[in-house]
């Protein structure tokens, strides 16, 4: 039989092709049509809304209302809970309004989730016309076409004995060997996968006990509910409501043989997939498929965010822990949330063209944001990168996402290099980007040149005693417990905020972090005791994430941390609108190199645009109920209530706050200001804006960032 011949499809009906998979016996060969129909996305829900506030205002005393990941209400009233509301004669809004909107969809089908596997494993399976193209050309015969082995062993999963199944397939639903149709099709599949009455996730044969963890993950998560706020509840008339408290997984399961089948489980090469992060977040409905078992991806998603808080038995796979970590990464994305948390989810995932890192998450995106990148695989990677920059940091008002990026402002998405969490901190206050982009390697940025980078350690290492020798070395040289830091704190406490990247309870009250004083522990003890102490006696560092980071000392005295290639007389520069500080190298005399962000104790506040905080005076970090980070400022004279910075003075007279669509999703509304004369509203504080800074002094300069081969 000859190789099928795609025919280009309609762009101006939208049309997509489709897979029939054809009945047959579990052995018979797989015989599948293609037909192209006209295709219109189902709308897409805001990812915020009101509805969860206004149901609260509802609710009988002593009940609550929390939204679940999928998006259902969930009831809790104590020992009882429930998808009903507590009120039978409340009649307020349904939250089952995508599953409605797919039943007035025309076109049906179900998409499927795999990997494609290696080239060298392809299987021929057999494409017959359809009943159309047989009215058209009554003489023509069956093709064949080249597919993956795991794709051929997922149809004979999925087809059933009698009836056909109507699937969209990317392998077959998009001609790969066509670059433009490709480009234009990769921008659709956030609308597919959302569109499809079901996604089918494929994990591959039964192998391995695969049915006994399945079985095993169904169970667990039909126990426990997770709420987007991070709660854990019992599932309403679930078999063992109890389980939500537990930490100790022995009493989920004792035997080391289901924990190793968990761990070859979640191993599978879908989970590391980056298309599956899209395909999986914007599914309406889902099922997990293993060989002939399945269950749904609530199924799985609650049970991997259960273990991600259990202690797992002796005898467990000792990668266990960390591996579930990784997956409850998966787990936890959901549209809407933030666009730095979901490029370090694609850098951690494998990918067949360095463009998908990009591509494949336009879905999740905001619309501002996605609208202004345009896939095509002509283009070489690093303009792809290059347009994903500029798109973000003009939707979003930020160079927030420099955080990703080392020896050039453009990213190599390809690195996978740590990074210092996505917006909790405010090195810039409330400020927004003033920039321009000159040329496709010239970006230009505002800040202040506020500190030189004096000395550099080595490479920090996995080795508590080597990290001390160099914090003793680079930081702590010549010092004593009763110097001060630049601003005023105790040289342990500036070594443990550094270290710590402020994960302590003292900046999160709400967690369980440990405090600054169980962190500082072993920098005091080391100030005490000098070099001549033996560094295996400290207790273990509290260093969450900087293997593989350098520290320094800036010639005014303040310790950080940066990525590896930060090198003495590089310039400490905090640029408007980025929440840490940059380095940046002077190249010529207009023009400079981004280096990286780091890390300053000290800097992390507003303090190089504003100056430090009046004595006594403290920030602690806060989430919102949207889970956005805001930096909450603590007078001393009264501690229980937050107040506004101490240093920004009152608004200006033709200002004034208001709650306001947000930047990036509109559904979501935020605190603003708006100017009673124009009515411009504004997402960063206009005392923050350039012009406002400039006259209260502060020495803003021009960045000319270039672009640099590494």
């Amino acid at each position: 039989m000859p190789p099928y011949q795609y025919k280009p499809l309609n762009l101006d009906t939208g049309e997509i092709r489709l897979v029939e998979l054809l009945p047959g016996a579990f052995d018979d060969e797989i015989r599948i049509s293609i037909v192209t129909r006209p295709f219109t996305p189902l709308p897409a829900r805001p990812p915020f809304d009101d509805r969860l506030e206004k149901v609260r205002k509802t609710l009988p005393q002593g009940w609550g209302a929390y939204k679940t990941r999928e998006g259902r209400i969930i009831y809790d009233d104590g020992p009882t809970t429930t998808y009903s509301h507590p009120d039978t004669h409340y009649g307020g809004p349904s939250y089952d309004d995508d599953r409605h909107a797919l039943e007035e969809v025309e076109l049906i089908f179900e998409a499927l989730s795999y990997t494609w596997g290696s080239e060298a494993n392809q299987v021929a399976i057999e494409v017959v016309p359809t009943a159309d193209e047989y009215r058209q050309e009554s003489s023509k015969n069956a093709d064949t076409l080249l597919v993956w082995s795991n794709l051929h062993d997922a149809l004979k999963h999925l087809r059933g004995t009698t009836d056909s199944l109507i699937l969209w397939i990317d392998a077959i639903s998009i001609n790969q060997g066509d670059l433009e149709e490709r480009s234009q099709q990769v921008s659709r599949m956030g609308d597919i996968f959302r569109s499809a009455r079901n996604v089918v996730v494929w994990l591959g044969l039964a192998s391995d006990d695969s049915s006994s963890a399945l079985r095993f993950f169904g169970h667990l998560g039909d126990q426990i509910e997770h709420t987007e706020d991070d709660f854990r509840l019992p599932l309403p008339d679930c078999a063992n409501p109890n389980w939500y408290g537990i930490t100790d997984g022995a009493q989920f399961a004792s035997d080391p043989e289901m924990w190793e089948a968990i761990h070859k489980l979640l191993s599978r090469p879908w989970f590391d997939r980056v298309w599956i992060i899209q395909e999986i977040v914007l599914a309406t409905s889902a099922i997990v498929q293993c060989g002939q078992d399945t269950i749904l991806w609530r199924q799985l998603r609650s049970a991997i965010r259960t273990l991600y808080k259990v202690t797992f038995p002796a005898g467990s796979p000792p990668s266990l822990h960390e591996l579930v970590k990784r997956r409850c990464f998966l787990a936890n994305i959901t549209r809407g949330k933030s666009v730095l948390f979901q490029l370090v989810a694609v850098k951690r995932a494998k990918y067949t063209l360095p463009h998908d890192l990009v591509f494949s998450i336009l879905g999740l995106l905001p619309p501002v944001i996605s609208k202004k990148i345009q896939p095509q695989y002509s283009t070489s990677p690093r303009e792809v990168f290059r347009d994903a920059v500029i798109a973000f940091i003009d939707g979003a008002g930020s160079l927030d996402i420099l955080q990703f990026s080392y020896l050039s402002w453009i990213p190599d998405f390809q690195i996978n290099m740590r990074y210092f969490g996505s917006g909790t901190h405010r090195c810039s206050g409330q400020s927004t980007a003033d920039w321009s982009y000159v040329d496709e390697c010239l970006l230009v940025t505002t800040g202040v040149a506020f500190d030189t980078i004096e000395a550099v350690s080595c490479l920090l290492l996995d080795d508590d005693g080597v990290i001390l020798k160099q914090i003793q070395k680079i930081w702590l040289s010549g010092g004593s417990e009763g110097q001060r830091y630049p601003n005023g704190d105790s040289l342990s406490e500036a070594c443990a905020r550094v270290m710590g990247q402020s994960k302590s309870r003292d900046y999160w009250p709400q967690t369980s972090y440990p405090t600054l004083a169980d962190i500082q522990t072993p920098y005091q003890r080391m100030i005490q005791g000098g070099l001549d102490q033996d560094y295996r006696q400290e207790p273990a560092l509290y260093r969450p994430g900087l293997d593989y980071f350098k520290l320094f000392k800036t010639t005014l005295g303040y310790f950080g941390v940066c990525f590896r290639t930060v090198k003495p007389g590089d310039t400490i520069s905090v640029l408007l609108g980025c929440s840490l500080p940059t380095i940046i190298r002077q190249q010529s005399d207009v023009q400079h190199r981004f280096i990286g962000c780091s890390y300053i104790h000290g800097l992390l506040a507003g303090e190089a645009l504003l100056g430090d905080l009046p004595d006594g005076w403290k920030t602690v970090g806060h989430l919102d109920t949207y889970g956005d980070f805001h930096e909450r400022f603590i007078d001393p004279a009264n501690p229980s209530v937050f107040s506004e910075d101490p240093r920004l003075g009152p608004l200006p007279s033709d200002w004034i706050r208001v709650v306001a669509p947000d930047r990036q999703w509109p559904s979501k509304k935020v605190n603003a200001f708006q100017n009673t004369v124009t009515g411009q509203i504004l997402h960063s504080d206009p005392r923050m804006l350039s012009d406002a800074l400039r006259a209260r002094g502060v020495p803003l300069k021009e960045f000319r960032l270039v672009d640099t081969p590494r």
